[in-house]
């Protein structure tokens, strides 16, 4: 019986393998979109309060957002 000379799985091809990563940077641009869209809101104490704790909670979701891309970018360039 012969044998077939298999060659072990490397880095997939074709491109597709970069989706995600694109995907991951379009996300993270629009977040820091938003952080600087935001930006002249965070001093502002006239909103009201319900206004004030979502922009806030959108400066933090955008910040978080940002640092977690960053975290799961890392990780994918350093395999």
């Amino acid at each position: 019986m012969a044998s077939i000379d298999q060659q072990p799985a490397g880095r997939p091809d074709g491109g597709l393998s970069l989706i995600p990563v694109a995907w991951l940077v379009i996300v993270m641009g629009l977040s820091a979109y938003g952080l600087i869209s935001s930006w002249r809101l965070i001093g502002d104490f006239s909103l009201p309060d319900s206004v004030f704790f979502l922009v806030y909670g959108g400066l933090t979701g955008g910040v978080i957002t940002i640092l977690w891309g960053l975290y799961l970018l890392g990780l994918a360039f350093n395999r």
